[in-house]
Protein backbone atom coordinates (compact mmCIF):
# COMPACT_ATOMS: atom_id res chain seq x y z
CA UNK A 1 0.00 0.00 0.00
CA UNK A 2 2.84 2.32 0.82
CA UNK A 3 4.37 1.84 -2.48
CA UNK A 4 1.20 2.54 -4.45
CA UNK A 5 0.31 5.95 -2.38
CA UNK A 6 4.65 6.71 -2.95
CA UNK A 7 3.93 6.10 -6.75
CA UNK A 8 1.01 8.41 -7.12
CA UNK A 9 2.20 11.11 -5.52
CA UNK A 10 5.29 10.71 -7.77
CA UNK A 11 3.32 10.53 -10.90
CA UNK A 12 1.56 13.65 -9.77
CA UNK A 13 5.05 15.78 -9.54
CA UNK A 14 5.18 16.08 -13.57
CA UNK A 15 2.26 15.30 -16.71
CA UNK A 16 5.56 14.57 -18.85
CA UNK A 17 6.29 11.18 -17.00
CA UNK A 18 5.17 8.51 -15.31
CA UNK A 19 7.00 6.82 -11.96
CA UNK A 20 6.20 4.21 -9.91
CA UNK A 21 7.55 2.43 -6.96
CA UNK A 22 7.09 -0.76 -6.05
CA UNK A 23 8.70 -3.00 -2.80
CA UNK A 24 8.50 -6.68 -2.32
CA UNK A 25 9.73 -8.10 1.41
CA UNK A 26 11.52 -10.73 1.71
CA UNK A 27 10.68 -14.22 2.72
CA UNK A 28 11.78 -18.13 2.36
CA UNK A 29 11.47 -18.29 -1.32
CA UNK A 30 12.21 -14.72 -2.67
CA UNK A 31 14.64 -12.05 -1.73
CA UNK A 32 13.07 -8.41 -0.65
CA UNK A 33 13.44 -6.21 -4.06
CA UNK A 34 12.82 -2.76 -4.81
CA UNK A 35 11.74 -1.69 -7.99
CA UNK A 36 11.84 2.08 -9.46
CA UNK A 37 9.98 2.56 -13.37
CA UNK A 38 9.73 5.24 -15.73
CA UNK A 39 7.78 5.92 -18.25
CA UNK A 40 7.68 8.94 -20.50
CA UNK A 41 7.11 10.24 -24.27
CA UNK A 42 8.72 12.75 -26.19
CA UNK A 43 8.85 14.36 -29.78
CA UNK A 44 4.86 14.72 -29.33
CA UNK A 45 4.59 11.21 -28.37
CA UNK A 46 6.24 9.80 -31.45
CA UNK A 47 8.95 8.31 -28.55
CA UNK A 48 8.14 6.24 -25.95
CA UNK A 49 10.59 5.16 -23.21
CA UNK A 50 9.93 2.86 -20.32
CA UNK A 51 12.30 1.89 -17.82
CA UNK A 52 12.93 0.29 -14.30
CA UNK A 53 15.75 -0.57 -12.48
CA UNK A 54 15.42 -3.22 -9.51
CA UNK A 55 17.78 -3.94 -6.56
CA UNK A 56 17.31 -7.40 -4.98
CA UNK A 57 18.54 -8.17 -1.27
CA UNK A 58 19.23 -11.38 0.21
CA UNK A 59 16.55 -13.40 1.90
CA UNK A 60 18.88 -14.98 4.27
CA UNK A 61 19.57 -18.07 2.47
CA UNK A 62 23.16 -19.26 1.29
CA UNK A 63 21.91 -19.63 -2.71
CA UNK A 64 20.81 -15.78 -2.19
CA UNK A 65 22.81 -12.72 -3.85
CA UNK A 66 21.84 -8.85 -4.51
CA UNK A 67 22.09 -7.59 -7.43
CA UNK A 68 20.73 -4.71 -9.46
CA UNK A 69 18.78 -5.38 -12.63
CA UNK A 70 17.28 -2.92 -15.36
CA UNK A 71 15.03 -3.03 -18.25
CA UNK A 72 14.18 -0.29 -20.97
CA UNK A 73 11.86 -0.29 -24.17
CA UNK A 74 12.67 2.32 -26.40
CA UNK A 75 9.85 2.64 -29.48
CA UNK A 76 9.50 4.94 -32.09
CA UNK A 77 6.62 5.46 -34.35
CA UNK A 78 7.86 6.37 -37.90
CA UNK A 79 5.12 6.86 -39.31
CA UNK A 80 2.69 9.89 -38.21
CA UNK A 81 -0.17 7.37 -38.01
CA UNK A 82 1.82 5.07 -35.73
CA UNK A 83 1.80 2.10 -37.97
CA UNK A 84 5.08 2.02 -38.91
CA UNK A 85 7.80 1.27 -35.18
CA UNK A 86 10.89 0.57 -34.44
CA UNK A 87 12.09 -0.80 -30.92
CA UNK A 88 15.04 -1.28 -29.20
CA UNK A 89 15.00 -3.54 -25.55
CA UNK A 90 16.78 -4.94 -22.73
CA UNK A 91 15.02 -6.87 -20.50
CA UNK A 92 16.39 -9.01 -16.98
CA UNK A 93 16.13 -12.82 -16.98
CA UNK A 94 15.02 -14.28 -14.20
CA UNK A 95 17.76 -16.05 -12.31
CA UNK A 96 16.99 -20.07 -12.92
CA UNK A 97 19.84 -22.40 -10.46
CA UNK A 98 18.85 -25.19 -13.19
CA UNK A 99 19.97 -23.25 -16.08
CA UNK A 100 23.64 -23.39 -16.29
CA UNK A 101 23.73 -20.54 -18.72
CA UNK A 102 22.99 -17.80 -16.26
CA UNK A 103 22.62 -15.22 -19.22
CA UNK A 104 21.50 -12.00 -17.66
CA UNK A 105 19.37 -10.04 -20.13
CA UNK A 106 18.15 -10.55 -23.54
CA UNK A 107 18.15 -7.66 -25.79
CA UNK A 108 16.39 -7.00 -29.14
CA UNK A 109 16.28 -4.40 -32.21
CA UNK A 110 13.21 -4.40 -34.47
CA UNK A 111 10.70 -3.15 -37.17
CA UNK A 112 6.91 -3.77 -37.25
CA UNK A 113 4.14 -2.53 -39.03
CA UNK A 114 0.55 -2.78 -37.81
CA UNK A 115 -2.69 -2.70 -39.14
CA UNK A 116 -6.38 -3.05 -37.22
CA UNK A 117 -9.91 -4.51 -38.99
CA UNK A 118 -12.60 -4.73 -37.61
CA UNK A 119 -13.27 -8.20 -37.70
CA UNK A 120 -11.53 -11.68 -39.33
CA UNK A 121 -13.95 -11.22 -42.55
CA UNK A 122 -12.11 -8.10 -43.03
CA UNK A 123 -8.89 -9.18 -42.23
CA UNK A 124 -9.08 -12.28 -44.58
CA UNK A 125 -10.63 -10.46 -47.56
CA UNK A 126 -7.61 -7.74 -47.09
CA UNK A 127 -5.11 -10.84 -47.59
CA UNK A 128 -6.67 -12.34 -50.27
CA UNK A 129 -7.14 -9.11 -52.16
CA UNK A 130 -3.95 -8.32 -52.16
CA UNK A 131 -2.77 -11.54 -53.67
CA UNK A 132 -4.68 -11.25 -56.60
CA UNK A 133 -3.96 -7.87 -57.59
Amino acid sequence: MLSSQLSNWLSQISDDFDVGVNYRAANEVAASEVEVALSTQLFNDRLTLETNVGVTGDNGSSSSSSGIAGDFDLEYKISKDGKMRARVYSESNDYDDVNTNNINSTQGVGMFYTVDFESFGLFFRNIFRGQKE
